[in-house]
């Protein structure tokens, strides 16, 4: 029973390893270690797009930011030029056209249609002949002072040149105009706390019930010892 209560406190201290996306079977790791860079897990949700009344879900998304990245709100973080990334799960299969379009889409609320012809005709070209299928994840990662990178599996990936095309697309997800005001709040309710030190009550409370369980233990030992 002691080793059981015990284990439960542990259990209690050790950090999230993956958080599950509710409604999904998609699961994103709290850290990932990349290339020497240690990505922490801003928060995961799931695009639900609604079609002729009808719920449909599209991906389950998760960001990440570059270890020790601090934001006081959702915007900040779109705004900010720092290493961080979104990985698209897809919940169905889509042609290279339907993502493009959703893009578009998604950029006109807070753009005009015309403000990134360049990189949009990066993107038709991209995705021209392209699709991804149930379970693919495409990799959209911000580049500082540069642009983004976009992969998907079993492909090159694309660089497009124009941060501030990039910190638009984070705008799709964390800005005024998002996708999802839900969204936009699972996608930020890990606030960079993975890596934080626990509250000092916390540990105290913790440290207070290991040893309430400790000298239980010990008083049930001496009681059997002296039958």
């Amino acid at each position: 029973m002691v080793r059981m209560m015990a284990a439960g406190m542990m259990l209690f201290l050790i950090p999230v390893q993956e958080v599950q996306v509710e409604g999904s079977r998609a699961r994103f790791k709290a850290e990932i270690d990349e290339e020497g860079t240690r990505w922490v897990l801003t928060g995961a949700g799931e695009r639900i797009k609604s079609v002729v009344g009808v719920s449909v879900k599209v991906y389950a998304v998760g960001s990440y930011v570059r270890e020790g990245a601090r934001f006081e709100s959702p915007q900040e973080l779109a705004e900010a030029d720092i290493p961080k990334k979104l990985l698209l799960v897809m919940e169905r299969e889509l042609g290279g056209a339907s993502i493009v379009q959703a893009f578009e889409e998604a950029l006109s609320a807070n753009y005009p249609q015309d403000a990134f012809p360049r990189e949009f005709k990066a993107f038709h070209e991209y995705f021209a002949d392209r699709s991804v299928a149930k379970g693919d994840c495409i990799q959209i990662r911000h580049l500082p002072k540069q642009g983004l990178e976009i992969r998907i599996p079993g492909e090159n990936p694309l660089t497009i040149e124009n941060v501030k095309f990039s910190q638009a697309l984070w705008e799709i997800y964390f800005g005024k105009n998002c996708l999802s005001e839900e969204l936009k709040v699972k996608l930020f309710s890990r606030p960079f706390r993975e890596r934080e030190p626990l509250p000092i009550r916390v540990w105290a409370v913790s440290v207070a019930f290991l040893a309430a369980l400790c000298a239980w233990g010990l008083r049930r030992r001496a009681k059997k010892a002296s039958r």
